[in-house]
């Protein structure tokens, strides 16, 4: 039986067709890793040598660990990390960085909020015979049961609390946490928005952890009958940041065409038709231009007719060519 996580059941809910590629199929593709998801894994590593240290009463201060994280970047960068924001630069990144370890750090010594049982801690939860599995970035507890699963995030995207308050991979690792430890009598999500030093909190009750089994074995249940039909659609929204685009059949022709030498690429049929439309377009607007050219004549003549009521014989001249233009302008064929 197949083995689930969060990230791979996000994944079937935001694309099947990419759950596919990266599940079943595992074709190699040639990935990279953003700036900012360098960032936020430097960061990460220094938060648990932090408290990896503080479980053998080593206290780092700020500048070793700013000194560590320094050696880290160094270490890692390389030129497959990509900077996608215009206008940055990897030292902006790596600024930002040293501010979100500087506040954490601020915020929280003497680092004596609870005990840390262990950091990146893998943990396996049980729906129902189903396994899946999940890594809590840091789990601590108290004496008087309480335990915290801690998150670290370093976007610079700040949820609503509505959010949190849904958020389902904490939820699970709640479930997983519950059934490994027998003392647990209660249970604080806990997500450290470090670029804007903001702790956010949230907690679930054992009916919205039911609820969450139920719709966790309801996704799994179209997961297989996906599987058994062999039917995984693309769904759009996310197709910008998809690494098996050029394998997706919704946008592999657009790419072979993109990669066409010029003269080939205007031979391409789409092709000709954007253009053919651009032309069309262009010639409708300039008879539209004509036609009300035309109008504004018919309603204001360019001359005083020398009947003092309006209806002299100019007048009706001047409407009966108008009309005929107008008429001549109708019957053009667009080229």
């Amino acid at each position: 039986m197949a083995t689930y996580s969060h990230s791979k059941l996000a994944k079937f809910e935001s694309c099947p067709r990419a759950y596919k590629f990266a599940y079943i199929e595992r074709p190699e593709v040639e990935g990279f890793e953003t700036a900012d998801a360098f960032m936020g894994s430097r960061v990460h590593e220094v938060l648990q040598h932090l408290y990896e240290d503080i479980k053998y009463e080593k206290r780092n201060s700020l500048d070793d660990l700013l000194a560590y994280y320094d050696e880290l970047w160094e270490k890692n960068w390389s030129d497959e990390v990509k900077v996608i924001k215009e206008g940055l630069t990897p030292e902006h990144y790596k600024r930002v960085g040293e501010r979100c370890i500087r506040d954490y750090y601020q915020r929280y010594e003497p680092f004596d909020q609870g005990r840390t049982i262990a950091t990146e801690l893998r943990v396996a939860i049980e729906v129902e015979g189903y396994k899946l599995q999940g890594l809590i970035d840091r789990l601590t507890s108290s004496p008087d049961g309480l335990y915290e699963i801690h998150d670290y995030k370093a976007s610079q995207r700040l949820p609503p609390q509505q959010k949190l308050d849904t958020d389902r991979q904490l939820a699970l690792y709640q479930i997983g946490v519950q059934q490994r430890w027998r003392d647990v009598k209660r249970v604080d999500l806990v997500w450290h928005y470090l670029a804007f030093d903001k702790e956010l909190r949230s907690e679930r009750t054992e009916g919205q952890l039911e609820e969450l089994e139920r719709s966790v074995l309801s996704l799994i249940g179209q997961i297989e009958r996906a599987e058994d039909l062999d039917d995984f659609p693309t769904r759009r929204g996310y197709c910008d940041w998809c690494e098996f685009q050029d394998l997706c059949p919704e946008w592999g022709h657009l790419r072979k065409v993109e990669a066409l030498p010029k003269n080939k690429f205007l031979g391409e049929p789409g092709v000709k038709l954007v253009n053919e439309f651009a032309k069309l377009r262009s010639k409708q607007e300039e008879l539209e231009e004509q036609e009300e050219k035309l109008r504004e004549a018919i309603i204001i003549p360019p001359f005083s007719p020398p009947s003092t009521t309006g209806t002299g014989p100019g007048y009706f001249s001047a409407i009966a060519q108008a009309r005929q233009k107008l008429a001549e302008i109708g019957s053009v064929a667009i080229e």
